[in-house]
Parts: structure tokens; sequence; C-alpha cells
């Protein structure tokens, strides 16, 4: 195979995957070659995409292009949420979890975010589709905690009730388990959620319970920055952002 026909068929490549098809230096020539004459752009160092063919002023997958930056590449946050056909809203933000990737890049309109867990037990699953193939993205259980417990790095507090409200049915018990380590303000904000999805998630009052009798403060934010005279919830001694009765609309 030759460059020519490497670039015509492959849309996104590493320099690894680029030197096992050619020899290591002429590959590396042929390579900055591509590059120079516009057949090749690099996304980052090491990671390239093909502008050849029908590849040729293409807006290239993002989440293949994501899923390349590293080998441990879990996707999160509201990317994970676009992933599991619930987000709200489009977000060009690729968000994701690596231990080893680039901290951030930008390309093609798109930013690339990485995170490092907070734990060793985040909970993925593997996705598959045509446009990007398989890749790892947090459980919708997982997701659920991530998005709740970081409002900021998932769109804000309508955008992530409205797009986790998405999900048809969860694991309670998984989130029960998962929220042990959490703040009392995350634990506030699930439990809320858990409280108003209670039918479709089928939560029981006992579950409620759970994370009700956790909470020791007398008050928590539900998103930063909340002025006392929005919306309260007692239960969950939660300040709301706006009136209770519109984040009921959100969920």
């Amino acid at each position: 195979m030759g460059v020519k026909e490497y670039l015509e068929t492959t849309a996104v490549f590493t320099i690894e995957e680029f030197k096992a098809e050619f020899p290591a230096v002429t590959g590396y020539n042929l390579l900055s070659r591509a590059i120079k004459s516009g057949k090749a752009l690099q996304v980052t160092r090491g990671l390239y995409v093909s502008n050849t063919g029908r590849f040729t002023g293409v807006q290239h997958d993002r989440f293949k292009i994501a899923a390349k930056l590293s080998g441990d590449v879990v996707f999160a946050y509201h990317s994970a949420l676009e992933l599991h056909g619930v987000a709200h809203s489009f977000s060009n933000r690729v968000q994701y979890y690596s231990e080893t990737s680039r901290k951030e890049i930008e390309f093609q309109g798109n930013s690339y975010k990485r995170y490092c867990k907070d734990d060793d037990s985040v909970l993925l699953q593997a996705v598959r589709a045509d446009a990007f193939g398989e890749v790892y993205v947090t459980t919708k259980e997982q997701t659920i905690i991530d998005c709740m417990q970081y409002l900021g790095r998932s769109g804000g507090s309508e955008e992530v009730l409205r797009s986790v409200s998405g999900f048809p049915y969860i694991d309670v018990a998984i989130i029960k388990d998962k929220t042990l380590s959490l703040n009392s303000s995350a634990v506030a904000r699930i439990g809320w959620l858990l409280e108003r999805k209670r039918e479709e998630w089928n939560v029981s009052e006992k579950d409620l319970l759970h994370f009700e009798e956790t909470l020791t403060g007398n008050a928590y934010r539900f998103a930063s920055g909340t002025s006392a005279d929005k919306g309260w919830s007692k239960r969950w001694k939660l300040i709301l952002p706006v009136s209770e009765s519109e984040m009921l609309e959100w969920v």
C-alpha cells in the first residue's frame, strides 16, 4: 500500500500506526511531505487526519479523534450524554478521562478536554457506531453521578437535568453505592433528582431515605452562585437556581 492509498482509506491515525505501514525513517519523511502538501493534517503531536480523496475538507468525527489520543480514553460528562443519546443540546467540547493524553487541544472547531478520574472505580461500557467504531464511555449511572457532581463541566443545571432525564431506566443500587464517597452537595442534588424521577426509575422511599440520611449540613447549593431567593427544597436542603416549579419542567 502506498501513502496515497493509505490516506484515501484511513481517516484518523497515529504516528505509530503510520510507521507500522511504512518503514520508520521513510515513513516519517513521507508523512512530513503529506502534511506540507496539505494531504494530511496534524491534530496534535503524534495524531493526524487525512485530507485526501473522500476525506478532503471534511469535518472528522470528534469522538474518533479523541479515542486516538490515548489508549485509555473513556468519554465522560456531556460527551457521555451525547454518546448515550440523551444530550439535550450539542456541545463542541469533547470530554474524557485519561491519565496519559495531553490536557487540552483544539481542532476543527472542537475542544478536547482531558480529566483525571476521581478514583479508579469509574464504571464504563463500550459503545459502537459506524462514524467512530468502538469507544468507551461512562455508564448511565456513572454519567448521572459525574454530571450531577460537576454541573459546570456538563452544561449547567438545566442542560444536565433535561439530558439525564432522557435515560429510560437506571440501577439505583449502583448510584447508592457510588455516592458513598461524594460530598453532601452532590448527594443532595442526586437525591432531589431521584425523587423527581422516582416513578420512571423505580426509586423507592427507602432509597431516598438512604440519600437523605447522609445529609448533615443546613443548606447546600444546587449550582454555584445560586442566591437564596430563587427556590428552596426543604427535604434536600437545597438552594435552587430557579423556582422548583421551573426545575420540574426540566425533568
